[in-house]
């Protein structure tokens, strides 16, 4: 079974960052932090042994100048497991986080979305949390106008 994409009530319960340049001038930040699912990832309840899915959170850029951006041009996510529950006795329970990436825009943003594939094996099991460490690279640029 397998669940589409969803940014849910999903939010940061503890975020930090550096932001610096690089030798080149680029603008380099580095975000860390906890992700609360809302609601949390729950096992199969179909009685197929996984069940998978696509979840997505968004980590705000901080300090960036009035009316400007991040270009990203360059970036390295990592998405982990931060807490799990199970409910009852845990019987070939399992729970995952298969891959990552960022959701990618061409201009400025303010904001980098995440996105993680995901996977819960136990009937009663739960994924409460995960925790982040993005670094990304690039330039400023003037933010799109939203009409």
């Amino acid at each position: 079974m397998t669940t589409p994409p969803t940014t849910a009530g999903n939010f940061l319960s503890s975020e930090h960052w550096v932001h610096t340049q690089d030798p080149s001038g680029r603008e380099l930040f580095i975000l860390s932090g906890t992700c609360i699912l809302n609601p949390p990832l729950q096992g199969p309840q179909d009685g197929s042994r996984w069940h998978r899915g696509q979840g997505a959170f968004e980590i705000p850029l901080r300090g960036l100048p009035t009316g400007q951006g991040l270009v990203v041009e360059q970036w390295a996510p990592t998405v982990l497991l931060g807490s799990i529950q199970n409910e009852h006795t845990a019987v070939d329970a399992g729970w995952a986080v298969d891959d990552f990436d960022l959701l990618r825009s061409a201009e400025a943003v303010s904001a980098v979305e995440v996105v993680f594939d995901w996977a819960v094996g136990d009937t009663d099991g739960y994924l409460m949390r995960i925790t982040y460490q993005v670094t990304v690279l690039g330039h400023y640029g003037d933010l799109p106008i939203i009409q």
